[in-house]
């Protein structure tokens, strides 16, 4: 079971990619965020780096916040750069 709420707009529609545990809302809102529940089924092919991802979040709970630390850190780098 799992639950999700979006930060802005309301769910419209769920799109589930068969076979997969990934999923996309549509929202009344431009975003479109995607979402990745390894309980409805394993990464497609074309994002198999989530399957990574979800083992090292299983074995060590901080490798995620680290990993979003070090997204804003190459964000911010790249802006500046800019």
């Amino acid at each position: 079971m799992s639950s999700t709420e979006p930060i802005v707009g309301m769910i419209n529609d769920i799109c589930v990619f068969d076979g997969s545990g990934v999923m996309m809302l549509a929202l009344d809102h431009s975003q479109i965020p995607s979402y990745f529940i390894p309980a409805l089924g394993t990464a497609p092919k074309w994002c198999s780096y989530l399957e990574n991802l979800t083992a090292q979040a299983l074995e060590d709970p901080f490798t995620y916040d680290a990993y979003i630390e070090q997204r804003k850190q190459e964000k911010l780098e790249a802006e500046r750069a800019s």
